[in-house]
């Protein structure tokens, strides 16, 4: 089977522990874009936060894509033109900034070249803002701060926390995907918004179907995009239920374990 898109996670699957894409990592996707392979960087991260690695990767040489916000936007790297866009109702933007300030938790919006919050000294929407290099804004009236739209919500607390209150989170909101990206942070997005509903999206406009996707990630949130690829890869770091739902599993991401599964399918 030729795999014309290849839609790959970042954090804890594309790069290291440390951040970063290793040499020989970006040796395997370029040939691989240079075969005519598309790639989809796929992650919860806004687009400042991955732009970065596409640049690296050389994504808008090749026409490559970034799935940002957990897929609540598509953007063409070669145009900086958006190709889909999936906003939350704007009526919710109060009933989430009630629940977060009643739970006692750290709230988290992206506005363009920033990251917005109530508590700037905060250690998880610090390092959330370092790592997506977003200039960091604290309004301590979140709610009247938001006067645009988002594609996502998110709340960050020590992991404990979060862990309890993500099933009171689903209860509360139906109208919303509730998903915990990472131990510390939990993110809400608009009904039925995930990487594999962007993803559907962006095969669409290629007229591909889904046995032509090749889909890695490690992580909750690329559960959706593993289970609707026609290759989905796991990686061996990766929690349990992607393991469960994958079609293979390659090395860590400290491993090359990316590398090595384009190799075996897109480049043998």
């Amino acid at each position: 089977m030729r795999y014309r898109l290849l839609a790959l996670d970042l954090d804890g699957t594309l790069m290291t522990t440390e951040k970063k894409v290793t040499d020989y990592t970006k040796k395997v996707l370029l040939r691989a874009q240079e075969t005519g392979v598309r790639i989809a960087l796929t992650s919860g991260r806004p687009v400042p936060g991955v732009k970065p690695i596409a640049d690296l990767l050389k994504l808008p040489q090749f026409g490559g894509y970034v799935a940002a916000c957990n897929g609540g936007r598509i953007y063409a790297c070669a145009t900086g033109k958006n190709l889909y866009e999936e906003f939350l109702p704007q009526n919710l933007i109060p009933k989430l900034c009630a629940f977060g300030i009643e739970n006692d938790v750290t709230m988290v919006v992206y506005h363009e070249d920033q990251l917005i919050t109530q508590q700037a000294e905060n250690r998880y929407a610090r390092f959330d803002a370092s790592v997506n290099h977003m200039k960091i804004k604290e309004c301590k009236e979140l709610l009247a701060a938001i006067q645009f739209p988002i594609y996502k919500f998110l709340m960050a607390a020590d992991p404990p926390v979060i862990q309890k209150l993500i099933s009171k989170a689903q209860k509360t909101f139906p109208e919303c995907s509730v998903y915990r990206s990472d131990p510390y942070y939990m993110e809400f997005m608009p009904l039925g918004g995930n990487k594999a509903k962007a993803l559907r999206a962006l095969l669409n406009h290629f007229g591909w179907n889904r046995e032509e996707l090749m889909a890695c990630g490690d992580g909750f949130n690329d559960i959706s995009m593993i289970e609707y690829a026609g290759l989905g890869v796991a990686m061996k770091n990766a929690q349990k239920p992607v393991l469960e739902v994958a079609d293979d599993v390659t090395l860590s991401n400290d491993e090359d374990g990316v590398a090595k599964a384009v190799e075996k399918y897109c480049l043998s």
